[in-house]
């Protein structure tokens, strides 16, 4: 005891002011100086030693038996009375392992026998919820059960925090922001661990406007859709219930689509946008236009039109040695020749018109029949030397097949072809004058009538061309 007495005159100084530190990293047992989880003489001496002799301590803490925030004598003294004189027992933590409640700047960087539980984060159940809060969630990891549990959002404290396990967390959401995704954060006195983007706030789903507004039925339109919180998984978009194509999200506010074939023409769309967290609907966004029809009377003005055009044949018609037989014999005909004559468009040549043209119809045959008058008026044909001038009236027949698919839509047909025009021309009378010999035309009408037969049907592909640009693409609707 003289020994242990001698040590304690001798200190006048604290440790403290020899070693500067951290502060605690690590739980520990106050007065436990050698780490034994036992209170002794030893653990004075172990004190002692590390104050006198230089011993190392990896808690400086639980030399500080008096906690004031040294070490010195004043600790072994303090401990050896608790231990011998029933002196106020060593504050905490004590007797178990613990964490400094007061602050100071010694350090405990391990202690045996107290090891730290780590805390970590595996998942939070569900992983997002309205701004508003309020939404029950379960976070799971390990190291929850331990004093001073807290868990944030994006800094803000979950509430109804209760800690079930030491895997197991049960809490409610706070308020947050629309479209935001937070950090979760648990806090305890292990320590703390950081899930990133554990949790977003669901944004508000809002469709504000569409554009364009209106395109055709057949589908194909590109519109572009605006309002909020177009983000998340398993966003869709639909126009009168029908998935929109080529979705793509430019951002939270706008959305590029392309429209779907119309349920029905000249009819008015809702607009759904769905995602993860919900549906927004804006009504009758997108007006289908109505279709055109072509009705019986609307191909009749058609056929009309492309075959009644004045048709100029150009000079000659026809040339050739025709045999009249007795008295006349064989002659050298030119039907139109150069320079003789003029079509109405100013154009060398002889001109043929077709009028009045009936158009019937087979929808079943898909066939297209046409009749009309046909005339030729001033036409000059020479014969050997003399000109003379005709006029020549028959019937024009054109007969012609046409394609149809159907449409999404009942009764409503789509003409996709026109092919197989053949004319044909009956009925041909001549009316000749200028002489004689002129007058003998008219026993050579079938060869003008072939003539002029043959001439038609060489230019049917000009027909076909006219009449599929007007009439291809288009719609019908049989009675």
């Amino acid at each position: 005891m003289r020994k242990l007495g001698l040590l304690f005159i001798l200190s006048s100084f604290t440790a403290s002011a020899l070693f500067a530190a951290a502060p605690a990293a690590s739980p520990f047992i106050r007065g436990d100086a050698n780490q034994d989880k036992n209170h002794d003489i030893a653990d004075a001496i172990k004190t002692l030693n590390y104050l006198f002799l230089g011993e190392v301590s990896s808690c400086l803490k639980a030399l500080d038996i008096n906690d004031d925030g040294n070490v010195d004598v004043a600790d072994p003294i303090y401990l050896l009375t608790y231990l011998f004189a029933g002196g106020t027992p060593p504050p905490a933590p004590f007797p178990d392992c613990g964490m400094d409640p007061t602050a100071d700047s010694l350090t405990c960087v391990s202690f045996a026998g107290c090891e730290v539980t780590e805390v970590t984060i595996t998942g939070i159940t569900p992983n997002h919820g309205p701004a508003s809060g309020g939404t029950a969630v379960v976070i799971t990891g390990s190291g929850f059960d331990a004093p001073n549990c807290r868990a944030y959002l994006c800094g803000r404290a979950l509430t109804d925090l209760r800690v079930v396990s030491d895997t197991r967390i049960e809490a409610t959401t706070p308020r947050g922001t629309g479209g935001q995704t937070c950090d979760l954060v648990v806090r305890n006195d292990n320590g703390q661990a950081v899930l990133p983007a554990a949790f977003t706030y669901d944004a508000v789903l809002e469709i504000t406007s569409i554009d364009p507004t209106s395109g055709p039925p057949e589908g194909g339109t590109e519109v572009t859709i605006t309002g909020a919180g177009f983000s998340g998984a398993n966003l869709e978009v639909y126009l009168c219930d029908k998935r929109m194509e080529s979705v793509q999200v430019l951002d939270v506010t706008r959305i590029r689509a392309i429209t779907p074939i119309a349920p029905e023409p000249d009819s008015y769309c809702d607009l759904r946008v769905t995602n993860a967290y919900g549906s927004a609907t804006l009504e009758d966004a997108f007006f289908y236009e109505p279709i055109t029809c072509y009705t019986e009377e609307d191909i009749q003005a058609l056929i009309d039109q492309e075959i009644g055009q004045p048709q100029c044949l150009p000079s000659p018609v026809y040339e050739d040695d025709i045999d009249f037989g007795w008295p006349i014999g064989t002659v050298h005909v030119v039907v139109c020749p150069e320079g003789c004559c003029q079509c109405s468009d100013s154009t060398p040549g002889c001109e043929v018109v077709v009028q009045d043209v009936d158009v019937d119809i087979n929808w079943q045959e898909r066939t297209i029949h046409a009749v009309g008058e046909g005339s030729a008026s001033d036409w000059v044909v020479q014969v050997g030397n003399t000109n003379c001038n005709v006029d020549a009236q028959g019937t024009v027949v054109a007969d012609m097949h046409f394609a149809l698919e159907e449409t999404p839509w009942e009764g409503v047909y789509k003409v996709t072809d026109v092919s197989d025009l053949v004319f044909q021309v009956t009925d041909f009378n001549i009316d000749a004058s200028g002489g004689l010999i002129c007058a003998a035309l008219a026993a050579a009408d079938e060869l003008m009538r072939q003539q002029l037969e043959d001439e038609l049907n060489n230019r049917s592909d000009e027909f076909l061309d006219q009449i599929r640009e007007d009439l291809v693409g288009q719609y019908v609707c049989p009675p």
